[in-house]
Order: C-alpha cells, then sequence, then structure tokens
C-alpha cells in the first residue's frame, strides 16, 4: 500500500508522488516510514534517504538536515539541500572529505561537513553510510 510523499528543498521539489516506503535517519534515529505510520515529526540529520516506488524501484538522494512530517494525508521531507547521485561530484566530496578528516574534532562545523561529505560519497558510490 502506498502513501503519498513530497520530497522538496527551498530552491526544487526533487520528488512529488506516491511511495512505499521512506527512510530516512533523524535526531532519533534512522525511521522507515510505511503506509498507516503514526504520525511523527522529526529533524533529519545529513544521511541517506531512500524511497522505495510502487512499481519497486527505488530513489537514493544525500540529505543535508531538514524535517520529516508523516501524518494522516501522507509525509513530508523538507531540506535545505539534497542531492540525487547523478548530481554528486564524487571527487570533491573524497577531496573535502581527506580534508576534513585531518581538521579539529571538536569543531562542529568542520564535523557537519565531513559528515555532509561522507553521504555524498555513500550515494553517489552505492556505499551504506
Amino acid at each position: 500500500m502506498s502513501y503519498p510523499l513530497v520530497l522538496a528543498t527551498p530552491e526544487r521539489t526533487l520528488f512529488s508522488g506516491d511511495v512505499e516506503s521512506l527512510t530516512v535517519r533523524t535526531t532519533g534515529g534512522e525511521l522507515a516510514f510505511l503506509t498507516g505510520h503514526v504520525p511523527f515529526i522529526g529533524a533529519v540529520v545529513p544521511s541517506e534517504c531512500k524511497v522505495e516506488l510502487p512499481e519497486g524501484s527505488s530513489l537514493r538522494l544525500a540529505v543535508h538536515g531538514g524535517f520529516v512530517e508523516m501524518g494522516p494525508a501522507g509525509a513530508a521531507l523538507l531540506t535545505p539541500a539534497a542531492e540525487l547521485p547523478d548530481e554528486i561530484d564524487v571527487a570533491r566530496a573524497e577531496a573535502a572529505q581527506a580534508r576534513l578528516a585531518s581538521a579539529s574534532v571538536e569543531d562542529e562545523a568542520v564535523q557537519l561537513a565531513l559528515k555532509r561529505a561522507e553521504v555524498r560519497i555513500a550515494v553517489a558510490g552505492g556505499r551504506q553510510h
């Protein structure tokens, strides 16, 4: 059974349509939303987002924060930035990862940027993170 999902950034709608499930990492951990899920609103952390479509295919994205809401009418994932695998510059993400990995582990902004680079590499390269 499917439900409607809108996945959007301030600049564009990346997906709008029926889905079988939405899996995304929130501040409370990774969640999978299926039809009939209890109402939920949560903060999304930089992570891979996976959307299972009714015909059996899936959509993977790198999402960089935002909020997810599940309600009786469907779900919405609103994020300040998201990328599809073919939009990710893997070489640039790997260079950022190498540069940031040697930076101060105390710096929260550096750690967030490092996490974004890791998510981009995972989504573009198919590796789970």
